[in-house]
């Protein structure tokens, strides 16, 4: 009887530190997981914001475009002087936004969602404004006008 209380009591002991390595290797487990998802949240916050950033890159590059684009050919226009004309195709949006001019004095500007880009021309005498799609430029005795 005596080897069997022992037995037993040897059965105890070996139950007691397996469920301890068991508890411990789970601890460990969560500790590495914990870890891991930490990281994998952290790098996907910083991934998120470079593509955020690449896209308002993008976006500012094109409304620039656009902007040159019209700036350069209302240059052209006023440069060959009196009865010169063309057609300036400018796209019906910009990076998927819609987009509008303002002019001052001789500085044109492009708003596009919460973001401006301006440039300046070579000449404050310009009547209207241009538009997306296409656009007429003509110089009528030195002022530039751009009807659609």
């Amino acid at each position: 009887m005596i080897m069997f209380r022992y037995h037993t009591h040897k059965n105890k002991e070996f139950n007691r530190n397996s469920s301890f390595r068991k508890a411990q290797t789970s601890v460990e487990f969560l500790i590495i997981f914990v870890f891991l998802l930490t990281a994998l949240a952290t790098m996907s916050y910083i991934s998120f914001q470079k593509s955020n950033d690449i896209l308002e890159n993008q976006k500012a590059l094109e409304a620039e475009k656009t902007l040159r684009t019209i700036s350069d050919k209302i240059n052209i226009v006023f440069i060959e002087g009196y009865g010169f004309s063309m057609n300036v195709t400018l796209p019906q949006k910009v990076y998927a936004e819609d987009y509008t001019f303002e002019l001052y004095e001789n500085r044109l500007t492009i708003n596009i969602f919460n973001a401006s880009y301006r440039r300046l021309l070579a000449t404050e005498n310009i009547t209207g404004l241009p538009q997306p799609g296409i656009n007429v430029l003509e110089n009528v005795n030195g002022v530039v006008v751009i009807t659609q």
